[in-house]
């Protein structure tokens, strides 16, 4: 599809390669900062809205799930640029480049030379950032990760080992661990049904290939994304169409978007206004929102990481089996876990968190112009998003929940309360996974 993209632009580009390049003698004009919120799902973590729990002296965590997406990086791969850098080339070579294409062609050569050997991998700041949720994990819950026993796991992919790795170091390297804490990690392929099921469910897949989210999406292109920012980059006798420079300008937000994560730069209204970016953001955000959350266009997404949520359920089942044990004196229960941590991607947390019904994170909307005030991926999925789970354990026994999402803890029932009874949460969350499954045929 891609391949065949770049084959029409060139063929327009050389058929208006006569028409020449136009003289521009404007002034050069002071360019501002974008808004960090609209770089979306590459805005980076908000580490000061991280807060304490308050609990209760009846109370004590017993048990601690934890699911994060991989941290700030640099670009993913020479994919991001390659098709911008392809066109004005050609562009270049046919006489229809303007100053300020041939400028953003510099600006994409910069971003490879500086991307060069670390395509994908943490950035700085993404290592700042798992360094400080590795110190919060442990000052909130010293018993459970300063002196249990923790498993982690993560995809295969190396921006998420790294994160998971990067975190455990932080943790395995202070002073306030305890010398029979354990930390096990492991990675593979292996681990994808449960963080990188959008691979390995074909009915899924299929789903975000084309599914019934296409002719919404492909509307929203049409009729609100703005063709100006590419525009700009080429003569007015490029004969490019709109709907082609909608798309290339689609292709500069994913460049713009990923600087700030990167440490390579910041956007700025040199290549797009405000409300230009605003706008690619608009799109991106609907995009994420119609395929990776249940919606009332499907249930999919919510089907698909259903094993995900079992597992999560699961380990805390088995944690307040093992602390009755442990309590009644019936079985060494020294072995078991205390924390159980999946390293994934924003792709495995959108659905995730929409199956849970986690406020802001599962909307339903009328009218697809009210979804940027209702759903934000910037807020639900930025760089280094996770979940937090913490079962807690009264003095009669009886278990409770909190569950807090990218440093604020959240009512996870909508129902005001910030600790609920974990046999309602368990109820409410398993109502909700069988009625995705029920929904989706439990193919």
């Amino acid at each position: 599809m891609m391949r065949k993209f770049i084959f029409a632009l060139i063929a327009l580009l050389c058929f208006a390669g006569a028409q020449g390049a136009r003289k521009n003698k404007e002034k050069t004009p002071e360019y501002l900062p974008l808004p960090e919120k609209y770089d979306g799902s590459m805005a980076t973590l908000d580490t000061l809205a991280y807060r304490s729990l308050e609990l209760p002296d009846s109370l004590r965590p017993i048990f601690l799930n934890y699911v994060a997406r991989h941290g700030a990086r640099y670009m993913s791969s020479h994919k991001k640029t390659q098709t911008l850098e392809h066109v004005i080339r050609v562009a270049a070579e046919r006489g229809v480049l303007t100053p300020e294409g041939k400028a953003f062609g510099e600006l994409l050569h910069r971003l490879d030379s500086l991307s060069e050997g670390r395509w994908g991998l943490l950035s700085p700041e993404g290592k700042a950032e798992q360094r400080f949720l590795g110190k919060w994990l442990l000052r909130e819950f010293p018993d459970l990760i300063g002196k249990g026993n923790v498993s982690a796991v993560s995809s295969y992919v190396p921006r998420v080992v790294q994160t998971m790795y990067t975190l455990s170091e932080t943790i395995l390297t202070t002073d306030s661990l305890e010398p029979d804490a354990t930390f096990s990690t492991s990675e593979g392929k292996k681990f994808d049904p449960l963080v990188r099921f959008f691979e390995s469910d074909k009915q899924y897949e299929d789903f975000l290939d084309r599914g019934p989210w296409t002719p919404i999406y492909s509307s929203w292109l049409r009729t609100r994304v703005p063709s100006a920012p590419a525009g700009r980059l080429f003569t007015p006798g490029s004969g490019l169409k709109e709907d082609i420079l909608r798309t290339l300008s689609m292709h500069i937000y994913s460049v713009l978007q990923s600087l700030r994560c990167s440490g390579l730069g910041v956007p700025t209204t040199r290549w797009m206004s405000e409300d230009e970016y605003r706008s690619c953001w608009e799109a991106e955000n609907l995009d994420k929102y119609l395929r990776r959350t249940w919606t009332s266009v499907s249930d999919e997404p919510a089907r698909a990481v259903t094993p995900l949520l079992m597992a999560l359920i699961s380990g805390m089942d088995q944690a307040g089996r093992s602390e009755l044990l442990k309590e009644q004196n019936l079985k060494d229960t020294s072995d078991a876990l205390s924390a159980k941590m999946y390293f994934g991607h924003a792709e495995t947390l959108m659905p995730l968190f929409s199956l849970m019904n986690l406020p802001g994170c599962s909307v339903l909307v009328n009218d697809w112009a009210d979804l940027p005030s209702e759903w934000k991926d910037y807020e639900i999925v930025p760089m280094g998003a996770n979940l937090v789970i913490t079962l807690l354990r009264s003095k009669r026994g009886y278990l409770h929940a909190a569950v807090c999402l990218n440093g604020k803890w959240v009512e996870p029932m909508r129902d005001g309360r910030i600790i609920v009874p974990y046999v309602a949460l368990r109820a409410y969350w398993l109502e909700r996974a069988q009625a995705a499954l029920h929904t989706s045929g439990g193919k």
